[in-house]
């Protein structure tokens, strides 16, 4: 009882880092999108909120749409793992990978907005490759499985790729 106690702490711990830079990477948007910014600040009259309330929410949202974002891509490689080695248990070691290159990228885009003034649409184009292959390393350090890895990486780039073709579908119209 005690341990998987200490165990649900650590996880909790471990998330904190990812939840902070999708919070930060949020309000970095917002700073740089002035429509966003404006939208937000009407919502804020409409629903009558202190800045204090609102920002509250705001965060509130921020972090359940990451766990969303997580929860679903850790789904769907999981799927992936099916067709791979199921001598070894992976749910840690890409759940790990998952959070950790996910924090890692988020803070490089911090990072890359911020002090080399690259704009987002240019960011959001070498994210998602960034994040790529900082999974994979993680992933394939953490467990050696050449196959796993693979099978992880053509989920991955099949994710980013449906998302590439969806953001040039959306700038077409």
């Amino acid at each position: 009882m005690r341990k998987s106690i200490s165990n649900s702490l650590l996880s909790l711990l471990f998330l904190a880092p990812y939840f902070v830079s999708y919070i930060l990477l949020f309000y970095q948007y917002l700073v740089k999108i002035k429509t966003a910014q404006s939208q937000l600040k009407r919502l804020q009259t409409i629903l009558d909120l202190s800045d204090l309330k609102f920002n509250l929410g705001v965060m509130i949202l921020v972090v359940f749409g990451s766990i969303l974002i997580l929860l679903f891509i850790f789904l769907i490689l999981k799927f992936f793992l099916l067709f791979g080695d199921k001598s070894v248990d992976t749910d840690k070691d890409l759940f790990r990978s998952l959070v950790l290159a996910m924090t890692i990228t988020n803070v490089a885009v911090l990072f890359l907005n911020e002090y080399i003034s690259l704009n987002f649409k240019v960011i959001s184009s070498i994210s998602p490759l960034f994040d790529l292959i900082t999974f994979s390393l993680l992933y394939y350090s953490s467990t050696k499985n050449i196959k796993n890895s693979v099978l992880l990486i053509i989920g991955k780039g099949i994710l980013y790729l449906s998302n590439l073709f969806y953001l040039i579908y959306v700038n077409i119209r």
